[in-house]
């Protein structure tokens, strides 16, 4: 995934979580980032999942001032996800994908 250009011509802004991935693949893209499992997952890696789940997000007219709500189990994705909602702009609501009840009340 190291080859596929971001999708933003312009970086993150600086000091965001994604800011600062983005400087670490430009500087050291082979860096592990992430161990799940028996994975061992690159900076460069999750940044192109993220680039392609932040794709997906525009396409459906996503950005700054919009929530996005996450039913996600932990791992590589949930991370990747976190990073493509950061880099659209908008805020990343995370739901446990077994809540119920009144847990989903306040959605």
């Amino acid at each position: 995934m190291t080859d596929r250009a971001p999708v933003f011509a312009n970086p993150p802004f600086d000091g965001t979580v994604a800011g600062l991935l983005y400087d670490r693949v430009r500087s050291d893209p082979d860096i592990v980032l992430l161990t799940w499992e028996d994975l061992q997952i690159t900076t460069a890696e999750v940044f192109g999942v993220a680039n392609e789940f932040a794709a997906m997000l525009r396409d459906r007219d996503i950005g700054p001032g919009d929530n996005v709500l996450t039913r996600m189990e932990a791992g590589p994705n949930y991370i990747a996800m976190f990073l493509a909602v950061s880099l659209v702009g908008a805020t990343w609501v995370p739901q446990a994908p077994h809540a119920k009840g009144p847990s989903l009340a306040h959605v």
